[in-house]
């Protein structure tokens, strides 16, 4: 999964995306069977 969006503080983006990641339902269920990577882009 990609995420992308316009910001001029990326290490802030990286922390919400990884609280988001680590707190989403659908995510934390694929994990137990797929290999899913987040990244910021």
């Amino acid at each position: 999964m990609e995420v992308q969006a316009r910001t001029e503080d990326r290490a802030l983006l990286e922390k919400l995306v990884t609280m988001a990641e680590r707190a989403c339902i659908v995510a934390n269920t694929l994990r137990g069977g797929v290999d899913l990577e987040v990244r910021v882009v």
